[in-house]
């Protein structure tokens, strides 16, 4: 098992977006990849989605999880684990550092 880490930086949104695609596409499009953070699919991945949109790039279809099932979603969203189903509740990820 393997934890990498890659930054973008930059001034123009449209080129940090293609090469973060570019990444997606390349090293994560494999059923044994995944995706995490913290809040993910309710705030990074949307957001994403919207300023490809916005800079006239399609999405990869990784950040797309609509209409799959649970064990499809290449996602890992540390929220959502430790909410334990429950839907009323939000876990900042600063409580839920220093529980850890």
């Amino acid at each position: 098992m393997q934890f990498r880490t890659k930054s973008f930086f930059g001034d123009d949104e449209r080129e940090l977006l293609l090469a973060f695609f570019e990444l997606l596409d390349a090293h994560y499009n494999k059923p044994h990849h995944y995706l995490c953070g913290h809040n993910i699919r309710e705030f990074d991945i949307p957001y994403i989605c919207r300023r490809a949109l916005v800079n006239e790039l399609d999405c990869p279809s990784i950040l797309f999880d609509h209409g799959k099932k649970p064990w499809e979603v290449q996602h890992l969203d540390t929220m959502e684990m430790r909410k334990f189903g429950d839907k009323k509740t939000y876990t900042s990820l600063d409580l839920l550092t220093r529980v850890m």
